[in-house]
């Protein structure tokens, strides 16, 4: 098959990507594939890069807005689903020392809001 070349194309969110950057299994992937370790930089470099996405300008309009309120157990059962996907205790320890908080239990009814938005951008579905 000498000549021929195939073109693999991985689509995944910001999140995926920066995890499999990370963890080097990207870097493995190419290491495979007899590509150098410069050109294995170049390419995460490249895909960081297109990772950060420019804010788009937009008009100020006034959008209604309700006010949504969570429980507890709705917030452990996202959590719960988060890590079942893959998130580390050590990412959620991080996410819940954000809101102030060591466990969930310690969470402050104040911050259930804000903290399920965190968990819905992790890829909740709350």
């Amino acid at each position: 098959m000498q000549g021929t070349t195939l073109k693999l194309i991985v689509e995944m969110d910001t999140q995926d990507a920066q995890r499999v950057i990370k963890s080097g299994s990207l870097a493995s992937l190419f290491s495979d594939l007899n590509i150098s370790t410069d050109e294995i930089k170049n390419i995460e470099s490249e895909a960081e890069k297109e990772m950060i996405v420019e804010p788009q300008q937009t008009e100020n309009k006034t959008v209604p807005t309700a006010t949504i309120s969570y429980t507890l157990d709705e917030l452990q059962m996202a959590a719960i689903s988060l890590m079942d996907k893959g998130l580390s205790s050590k990412d959620l320890t991080s996410l819940l020392s954000k809101h102030g908080a060591s466990s969930l239990p310690e969470l402050s009814e104040d911050n259930f809001g804000a903290f399920a938005l965190d968990l819905r951008q992790m890829g909740a579905e709350i």
